[in-house]
């Protein structure tokens, strides 16, 4: 019996695999095998299909009903959903064009090298079933058992045996013999075409999607993150600039993530197999949503972006496009008309896009939990959203009668319980809100000043769940709100008691409606800001202030070559004398008030300096290890996006993710 070439599936019948790419001169890439088996069973778990308004960047749900055959399959653990009826891809959560999708079962085989094969798949149906047909009608002659007494001529005859494509009618199939083997292979049906012959192959043979294997090991999803990018959005979406945008940037995070997730839970399986105990249960996804706001400002049809572009001189064109395209971001969010724009845009996304996150996930909302992640400018604007949350329900506690404001111990205002304080000012108008008064000209307390937004409305529209922490990343904001005059706002409010009435060695002013809160940085980071400095009484020494909090896991420190260096800088502040000045003036982080006071000889001191601004972390402000071998102005260059990829970063996420 002799053998068939390139038969990578030799079954009866073919396992088909499903392809898609973006535009016509992309390659095709192969679906996950999880998701090729589900369209291959049109799997009945109906579909929900969310469709975007690209005018609006905003997005809108439709429900196509539970269990309806409509062709449409979720697939990528609930991020997209295939449409094999139209032959699409949509993406469930992101606005981004559409992908085509196919399948095959027979596809041409370009042999490059000995380890290089590119396949393409062979999309026309009414042709694969002239390729299939002809393949097994010449197997079954190869198998029969009048094959061994084949004369010379009966083989010739075989040999010529070939079979007329249909919708590649300048093609037709033939069988070739490659030694003791048979197989088919694809040419022009006139022997003048420039064009060669090419081999084909059935089935695609084993290959690996990247992320596959960790994501589908890990259980559902438990925790979801809703990252706000920040400037120059506009200029990353440009193919010919090299930092990846939002979007690739979150997928190449969720990856690292999923395959740290994986690997740790490997690790402990391996644990508990060699002590005799139970294999723990595989942890669950942690999925990340990027929120895109830059098309509300950079869309062509913006007349101020037009207005802009006329007015931009023709000169050194790469330099003014970086400047309207990343600078603008920053000067148009700091007008109250773009600002409201902006965070509207952003809110109306989130609330959209949570809700048919469960609608995908409809066991999400059990105990599922979620939490924001502001990138830049982003940082800003989440916090903006949370000051209009946290204003939403300071109010409605008021109307309500359940709670003063004020987020006192014995009255605090309780949310999913998932915050235990929040607290705002009063405001002298009931019906807006304390940003705007303030940005109308208005007093809040004793000093003027906001720590939020400045709109001209107000916007309707707030988060709808109070976010179970949140990372503000190379964020801007200890600037903005500088410019906003909130240090001197936030000192009024410690002093009149109108923030936290909470022990008094607590320094932050109030609290937001979030749980832990970190500012995270690169020290490096040219555009990041700390917080912490603003929560001190502007009397404070800013020279006296802590150093940021290392980002590490609980049961981890930090890396030796960062404590040598902090060393080298503690040795440099004694010599000076400055480190006995601040020894002087600092409070004791050694002891806590009651130790003072029990102890003869020793005068009562305040705890270490605690920031809290939400949730259980006493510190805001956050920075990333540096390097063995970090320059600080070579660092400037690509401090500023490294933090998707940053190990220390995505594991203290997935540590805030599960924490209790």
């Amino acid at each position: 019996m002799s053998s068939w070439l390139g038969i990578k599936d030799s079954s009866m019948h073919a396992e088909r695999v499903w392809f898609s790419r973006l535009r016509k001169e992309d390659a095709w890439k192969p679906l996950r095998r999880t998701d090729c088996i589900k369209l291959n069973d049109q799997g009945g778990n109906g579909s929900v299909l969310i469709e975007y308004d690209d005018s609006e960047a905003e997005v809108k749900l439709k429900d196509n009903g539970n269990g309806t055959p409509t062709g449409e399959v979720i697939i990528e653990c609930g991020r997209s959903t295939a449409d094999s009826v139209n032959n699409v891809i949509r993406s469930n959560f992101l606005n981004i064009p559409k992908r085509e999708m196919c399948s095959a079962m027979w596809f041409i085989a370009e042999t490059r090298s000995e380890k290089d094969v590119r396949l393409t798949p062979i999309i026309s149906g009414r042709d694969e079933i002239l390729i299939e047909t002809f393949y097994q009608e010449q197997l079954s002659k190869t198998q029969s058992s009048s094959w061994l007494t084949f004369s010379s001529k009966n083989l010739d005859s075989f040999l010529r045996s070939e079979v007329d494509l249909e919708d590649d009618s300048n093609y037709k199939i033939i069988v070739v013999r490659v030694g003791d083997t048979f197989r088919l292979r694809k040419r022009p049906k006139t022997i003048l075409s420039l064009e060669g012959a090419v081999d084909l192959q059935r089935g695609y043979g084993e290959y690996i999607v990247q992320g596959e294997e960790e994501e589908e090991a890990l259980g559902p999803v438990s925790h979801l993150s809703f990252v706000v990018h920040g400037i120059g959005e506009a200029m990353w979406q440009n193919d010919s600039i090299q930092i990846p945008a939002i979007v690739e940037s979150i997928d190449q995070m969720r990856c690292t993530m999923n395959k740290k997730m994986y690997d740790d839970w490997k690790q402990d399986c391996l644990r508990c197999k060699r002590q005799d105990r139970t294999l723990p249960p595989a942890p669950n996804r942690i999925e990340l949503i990027p929120v895109e706001w830059y098309n509300k400002i950079h869309s062509k049809s913006s007349t101020l972006k037009n207005h802009l572009l006329s007015t931009t001189l023709p000169t050194i064109p790469k330099l003014r496009k970086i400047a309207n395209d990343v600078v603008f971001d920053i000067l148009m969010y700091m007008t109250p008309e773009f600002c409201e724009k902006v965070l509207n845009c952003v809110t109306n996304q989130i609330v959209d896009l949570y809700n048919g996150f469960q609608l995908i996930h409809p066991h999400f909302s059990e105990d599922g939990s979620v939490s924001l992640l502001g990138h830049s400018l982003g940082s800003v604007i989440t916090w903006d959203m949370l000051s209009l949350l946290g204003d939403k329900l300071n109010t409605k506690a008021e109307a309500s009668g359940t709670g003063t404001g004020k987020g006192t111990k014995e009255d605090p205002i309780i949310v999913d319980d998932a915050i235990n304080c929040y607290s705002l000012p009063d405001t002298c108008d009931a019906q807006s809100s304390p940003a705007y008064s303030a940005y109308a000209g208005e007093s809040v307390g004793a000093k003027s000043g906001t720590w939020g937004p400045s709109l001209v409305t107000g916007c309707k529209q707030t988060l709808p769940f109070v976010p179970k922490f949140t990372f503000f990343l190379g964020s801007p904001l200890g600037q903005f709100l500088t410019l906003r005059g909130a240090r001197p706002l936030f000192s009024d409010l410690k002093q009149t008691g109108k923030g936290n009435e909470d022990d008094s060695h607590r320094l932050s002013p109030f609290c937001l409606p979030s749980g832990s809160v970190y500012n995270i940085f690169h020290p490096s980071d040219p555009v990041a800001y700390r917080i912490e400095p603003l929560l001190m009484p502007l009397d404070f020494d800013d020279t006296h202030m802590p150093n940021p909090a290392f980002v590490v896991l609980d049961g981890h420190g930090v890396r030796l070559h960062v404590k040598a260096r902090e060393l080298g800088d503690n040795f440099a502040k004694s010599l000076s004398g400055f480190f006995k000045a601040a020894l002087d003036k600092m409070p004791d982080s050694s002891m806590d008030e009651d130790d003072a006071s029990t102890k003869p000889g020793k005068k009562k001191m305040r705890s270490a300096f605690k920031f809290k601004l939400g949730g259980g972390s006493d510190r805001v402000d956050f920075q990333l290890q540096p390097g063995v071998v970090d320059n600080e102005y070579l660092s400037a260059i690509s401090a500023h996006s490294i933090y998707w990829q940053n190990p220390d970063l995505i594991a203290f996420l997935i540590q805030a993710a599960n924490s209790d």
